[in-house]
């Protein structure tokens, strides 16, 4: 996706976030949800709908720095130093995730993917760096090219 579409996209997302909840058309607690389902849809223009399953349920921690993509499609860390992760049973269909991140200890780490048995393209990889920040990864695995795409939004409060 080119730069500038990311940014119309987010731009149209906050826009929409922040009226709808200033407006009580949906709920704070509403926002993941729309911004997933925001994310789904744009993928499946994109990508003809091959999908193997859109990102729901209840995170699962990421403990080490392995993610397990057969547990879930929604991840969560605190990092404390700049992490690299690893994926594991990958799918052999598409797949979309989410990570979120919090910025934990001192702040400012960074993340990255190992890279093992398929490539990364880095749409964006901005976290915020300040401490407690929350940001959000969020990842589609390709099996056609075997590429994991990943984008970065951020600047998510607690409501």
């Amino acid at each position: 996706m080119a730069q500038e579409s990311k940014v119309n996209i987010q731009a149209l997302n906050d826009a929409y976030l922040n009226d709808s909840v200033a407006n009580k058309s949906i709920k704070p607690s509403q926002v993941n949800e729309v911004i997933t389902d925001t994310l789904d849809s744009y993928l499946n223009v994109v990508d003809g709908g091959n999908i193997s399953k859109s990102v729901t349920g209840t995170p699962s921690e990421i403990s080490s720095s392995d993610i397990d993509l057969s547990i879930s499609n929604h991840y969560y860390k605190t990092i404390t130093a700049n992490t690299t992760f690893s994926l594991s049973n990958i799918p052999a269909a598409n797949m979309t995730f989410v990570i979120k991140i919090i910025q934990g200890g001192a702040g400012s780490f960074t993340v990255t993917f190992d890279k093992v048995g398929y490539s990364v393209k880095y749409i964006s990889l901005d976290l915020d760096a300040t401490v407690g920040a929350i940001s959000e990864l969020w990842c589609r695995y390709d099996s056609i090219d075997n590429t994991l795409y990943v984008n970065t939004q951020s600047g998510f409060i607690a409501l």
